[in-house]
């Protein structure tokens, strides 16, 4: 039978192994209550925030860098396991806690683990989404550098980021649509008003029958003058446009050749580096039997150099000439064995240089082979466009034929214009002369068919009369769902921040500003300490130890919101003197009684005197991260 814990949900311990600055399998066990992670900078202290948050399934932690960066330098796999209680059996395993491990790998897929079983990660993050779980809440993992962003931030931009991380700015986005698409419904009618005005004044309009029959004769006349005049002009723009492919075409070929060109000099180029890594590896081998060679005599002669010693050493009673011949061997013994330790070395020097060329070699030869892989794809593509070029090449020869054929039999013009201004005018032309296909009977029938525009744009203005009207409702309602919703939310965080800063007698609330402005709407954070009014944060109002004080306070509030059963809050710059040191230990101690919560803090920060558990990051002279406990007590 599980005994429950006082929380539904807490981290017993993080495992990490070759994880950063991590080497050996490092243990870092955490407590119920007000858990400090301390350290100097680059220590490691963030790094268990990292392996808590990938081990949990973080997809933002994936997003920042490769996974593989997060393996220690010069390790092939790194592994890291998080222990979470489960007294009240959430996550539906029959044990009193549950491990989850994943091991990053470098070149290939992560792998998950659940209790030592292997889990996809679709079901590991269903499993996490079930428990309440998410290690990319921003309300529960506070990563480093984003505590100080809530009082940072704008009322308007705060507001915002506050709704996205929610999930409830559909809300406000859905007002601000409606609110856009009321003004340019407004903004049609407003145009569409004009056109009726226009229409008035057309209906009122009197021309005479004879000027409209001459006008329309004149338009005929130039009709025909364009119909020839665009025969020349369509000759004109198909030569040029021939022209200008060919040059394309030109173009092409050019670039064609030199891409073939610079695609043979990266051939050479990764034969004569594959040529040069090859004689690399030769002398790699070589220098290391060189190296086991001298190894071998240097034993040999360290060897000899012992017995010399020995005999001396059995001899010392007696000085004859068989000691001194005996010093002398040794002396030579000593200077052919520094000898071969000066060889040795050079060697030694010698292979490590080596080794160090083939691999810069081999990252050039990788380098040059993608440089060729994307020089042979922009050949295929650059061919593919040189071959569409020919084609419409055919077919603008082809046209242009059939439009010089046209021409025969028509007298060349002074000037030819160009052939969209041709164009244009014979649309104009035409749609001009269309109101004059029956011109004995123009101003009746002309009246007639304004008066049929205008109840149809009437009939328009009544639509968009009742679409306005329904988008207003429409507008309203939405309007009045986002204000509950996020009065409700400012009324849950104006009691969490009142009663958290109550705990180090100061008072605070939070105030939404512009509600009737949708577009300007923002939350401005009020807070005073040590009996002071509530003022609005700023760096006039408040001290950078009070401001951090608030900070904490807001972000506890904050907290609330979420269902997350733990609490993490990563290093942020901080102003405390003794005093604001113990008002912040005593809020986040408060905080800790509802759930778990994981601080980390610079090692020149004192530690919170509330605190339950102390994890000291430290870095040793191997550049390998070091954990060291201190319980309360």
């Amino acid at each position: 039978m599980r005994v429950a814990s006082c929380y539904n949900v807490m981290i017993r311990e993080v495992r990490l192994r070759n994880f950063m600055t991590f080497k050996e399998e490092t243990i870092v066990p955490f407590t119920e209550g007000l858990n400090v992670i301390t350290g100097p900078n680059g220590a490691g202290k963030s790094s268990i925030v990292s392996a808590i948050q990938l081990c949990l399934g973080s997809l933002g932690r994936e997003r920042l860098k490769r996974l593989s960066d997060f393996i220690r330098w010069g390790e092939k796999e790194a592994e890291i396991s998080v222990v979470l209680d489960n007294s009240d059996g959430r996550f539906g395993v029959n044990s009193d806690h549950v491990t989850i491990t994943r091991i990053l790998q470098r070149g290939r897929a992560t792998e998950n683990y659940l209790n030592g079983r292997w889990i996809r990660f679709r079901d590991l993050r269903e499993l996490l989404d079930r428990a309440k779980i998410d290690a990319d809440n921003p309300l529960a993992i506070v990563t480093q550098g984003k505590a100080t962003r809530w009082i940072e931030l704008k009322p308007r931009e705060r507001l915002k980021y506050l709704e996205s991380i929610l999930g409830i700015q559909e809300f406000h986005e859905s007002v601000i649509r409606l609110r856009e698409k009321m003004v340019a419904i407004t903004e049609k009618l407003s145009e569409l008003n004009n056109s009726l005005l226009e229409l008035e004044n057309k209906l009122n309009e009197k021309i005479e029958e004879e000027e409209r029959y001459e006008r329309k004769m004149k338009l005929q006349l130039e009709l025909l003058e364009l119909a020839n005049l665009r025969k020349f002009a369509v000759v004109n723009y198909r030569r040029q446009s021939l022209l200008s492919e060919m040059e394309k075409l030109k173009e092409g070929e050019a670039e064609v050749e030199n891409l073939k060109s610079k695609i043979s000099e990266r051939k050479a180029l990764i034969k004569g580096l594959e040529s040069k890594i090859a004689e690399l590896e030769v002398s790699e081998a070589n220098l290391i039997g060189t190296q086991k060679e001298l190894e071998g005599k240097i034993h040999t002669v360290e060897a000899e150099l012992d017995r010399i010693i020995g005999e001396i050493e059995a001899n010392r009673e007696t000085v004859n000439r068989e000691t001194v011949k005996l010093l002398m061997t040794a002396i030579d013994t000593v200077k052919t064995l520094k000898n071969l330790y000066f060889r040795h070395h050079s060697v030694f020097e010698s292979l490590k240089s080596t080794q160090f060329e083939i691999e810069r070699h081999k990252l050039l030869l990788r380098r040059a082979e993608v440089s060729l892989k994307r020089l042979t794809n922009k050949l295929s593509t650059l061919l593919g466009d040189v071959k569409a070029l020919k084609g419409r090449i055919i077919d603008l020869q082809n046209s242009l034929k059939s439009a010089e054929d046209e021409l025969k039999g028509l007298e060349p013009p002074e000037e030819v214009p160009d052939l969209d201004y041709i164009d244009r005018r014979i649309i104009e032309v035409e749609a001009e002369l269309k109101a004059y296909e029956k011109v004995g009977e123009y101003a009746k029938e002309e009246v007639q068919r304004l008066r049929e525009v205008y109840n149809t744009l009437e009939s328009k203005k009544k639509e968009m009369m009742e679409e306005l009207e329904g988008c207003m409702s429409e507008y309203n309602e939405a309007s009045k769902k986002w204000r509950a919703e996020i009065t409700r939310i400012a009324t849950m965080i104006n009691t969490a921040f009142n009663n958290i800063l109550r705990v180090v007698e100061g008072e605070g609330y939070v105030k939404i500003i512009n509600i009737d402005n949708v577009q300007n709407a923002g939350i401005e954070i009020y807070a005073g300490l040590k009996g002071v009014s509530p003022l609005p944060v700023s760096n006039l109002a408040h001290s950078g130890g009070e401001r951090t004080i608030i900070t904490i306070a807001f972000i506890v509030a904050l907290h609330k919101l979420t269902e997350m059963p733990f609490r993490i809050l990563d290093e942020f710059e901080v102003h405390l003197d003794p005093i604001n040191l113990e008002l912040v230990s005593k809020l986040l101690k408060e905080a800790s009684k509802e759930a778990q919560y994981i601080i980390i803090t610079p090692l020149r920060w004192r530690i919170p005197p509330d605190a339950d558990t102390v994890i000291l990051v430290e870095r040793g002279q191997s550049e390998r991260s070091t954990v060291k406990l201190y319980k309360k007590g």
